[in-house]
């Protein structure tokens, strides 16, 4: 008599109570979700995955608390949509397409005993130094060359791009976007393998390799490409101690954690590096105070002068201090004392100075005579070393007199296609005496003209950003978006996915071609 009656049973046919929505939107009397007529209401699963996405693409610290510029919303949500479904189905066709390639291949080798690249013959071994722009992009284009076997050395597991890195002081999740591991390879002649360890000293045929586990081994080879890199103040680029994924995380959880007890943040040099750390401090921090020293009289020194004036502008809009024209006489940790005698004093001071070319284990080796400016490895017109025809060297460890270019990705991946270029010719020659192809001469040889196109963009966060392609510069939104695709295909090639691969060979192209016709690089920067 006393039991509580049951609750009445809901008909099957009635209408369950709209879902709270995930998005800021009017609510209904109650707050059980969008109010009647909203237009959120309409939109279904797979627009709420897609925008979900693209707000996670910002990281979930910082960004994702505020709510993405709706041009810059539809916009990288619109990007990656297509790119994903263009990436799909190009994987089918390539898929389709190897096994066909596969296939004609193993018919060709039936057919054409004896010819190079059997197996009665030792393969030729190439050794390739450095697993960033220059070396991956070598790795690639030997990769599956007949008679070659091809070997990657790196002290780290996984490809970082460095152009993007200084996101992670204010965002440290942010690694897992412009992150991906190594190629692991296929062994065997036509095949390539990688191998993890410091390479800490090279001969002219050997080099030798310390392991994770502190073995030491040595690689022979027969031809060498050195794309060893540059230093830089950590942890703006990894260093031994960091050979898997979890402890370069750790390196920029602890970075962040220092940035965020610090209220003054001093930033020593106005580079690229300076400005894009400054800009993403103060996209995703705009309650610090931040001061820019540098002894140039303006910001980004030798780029264009569109980017000077447009990043020039957007630091003193965004409240950073700028003291410019100012030697520096000393640096600690929490100061920076002027030649004037003026002190800056700060919480942190982060040195963006420049970097150096990453040749020490080359000192006291048989190739320590061939350094020069800054330890750098002179090379000649086809990146080799002098007197080392088998030796060649690559991106920020090498420099070449003739073109005088700009340290950056891209100009490093095109020195790597050139040498690949040159190593094929040259195991060809040896194969067939009677071919007489000559070297090509960097960067014509690649490029098709006599300087490469300079290409660059120095983001400013996330919003907003400055690019020149041979003195054409382009600022604001448009400028951000193009980095954000740079960016998010360059991972995707280290992947080997097709959408990446496919988009910077038709890249290059396009870049070379626009570069030797419509916009030729200008000898010097203003």
């Amino acid at each position: 008599r006393h039991a509580r009656p049951l609750p009445r049973a809901r008909p099957r046919h009635a209408r369950r109570a709209p879902r709270a929505s995930s998005f800021s939107s009017p609510r209904a009397p109650g707050g059980l979700g969008p109010a009647e007529g909203d237009p959120q209401r309409r939109r279904g699963r797979w627009f709420q995955f897609l925008h979900q996405r693209a707000r996670g693409m910002a990281g979930k610290r910082g960004y994702a608390r505020r709510r993405l510029p709706r041009p810059l919303d539809a916009a990288i949500l619109l990007t990656w949509a297509l790119l994903t479904l263009l990436d799909l189905a190009m994987t089918a066709v390539l898929l389709v397409c190897g096994a066909a390639a596969a296939a004609a291949r193993l018919a060709a080798r039936a057919l054409f005993v004896g010819r190079r690249g059997n197996s009665h013959e030792e393969p030729s071994r190439v050794l390739v130094v450095g697993a960033s722009f220059a070396g991956l992009a070598a790795y690639r284009e030997l990769l599956g060359e007949e008679g070659v076997e091809v070997t990657l050395v790196d002290f780290k597991e996984y490809f970082e791009y460095t152009p993007g890195i200084l996101r992670c002081y204010v965002t440290p999740s942010y690694l897992r976007q412009i992150t991906c591991a190594l190629p692991a390879g296929a062994g065997g002649a036509g095949g390539g393998r990688f191998v993890c360890g410091e390479v800490t000293s090279v001969g002219e045929h050997e080099a030798e390799v310390t392991h994770a586990d502190g073995k030491v081994s040595n690689l022979p080879f027969d031809y060498l490409l050195l794309c060893i890199g540059s230093t830089y103040a950590a942890p703006v680029k990894p260093s031994p101690r960091e050979r898997t994924l979890v402890e370069r995380q750790q390196t920029w959880a602890d970075a962040q954690r220092d940035l965020d007890k610090a209220e003054h943040i001093i930033v020593v040099g106005a580079g690229a590096v300076g400005v894009e750390l400054v800009g993403e401090i103060l996209t995703v921090r705009p309650e610090k105070r931040v001061t820019l020293v540098d002894m140039n009289d303006t910001v980004l020194r030798g780029f264009e002068k569109g980017c000077v004036t447009h990043a020039d502008k957007w630091l003193r809009a965004k409240g950073a201090d700028l003291v410019l024209a100012e030697r520096i006489s000393a640096i600690t940790d929490t100061s920076v004392t002027l030649e004037s005698g003026r002190v800056v004093r700060g919480d942190v001071v982060y040195r963006c100075t420049g970097w150096q070319p990453n040749t020490e284990l080359m000192k006291g080796s048989p190739l320590g005579a061939e350094l020069g400016f800054r330890d750098a490895v002179v090379v000649n017109d086809f990146l080799q070393v002098p007197g080392k025809p088998h030796i060649f060297a690559l991106g920020d460890a090498m420099t070449h007199e003739g073109s005088k270019e700009l340290k950056l990705g891209h100009t490093a991946e095109v020195n790597a296609h050139l040498a690949a270029k040159n190593v094929r010719r040259m195991l060809r020659r040896a194969s067939e005496p009677l071919l007489t192809a000559p070297l090509l001469t960097y960067p014509r040889g690649v490029t098709g003209a006599d300087l490469t196109p300079k290409i660059y963009c120095v983001s400013l966060g996330a919003y907003e950003a400055t690019l020149a392609f041979n003195g054409l510069v382009i600022s604001g939104f448009l400028a951000a978006l193009t980095k954000w695709l740079l960016e998010w295909t360059k991972v995707q090639a280290a992947r080997a996915r097709p959408i990446g691969v496919v988009f910077w060979i038709i890249a290059d192209v396009v870049s070379n071609w626009l570069g030797g016709t419509l916009l030729p690089p200008k000898a010097t920067l203003n």
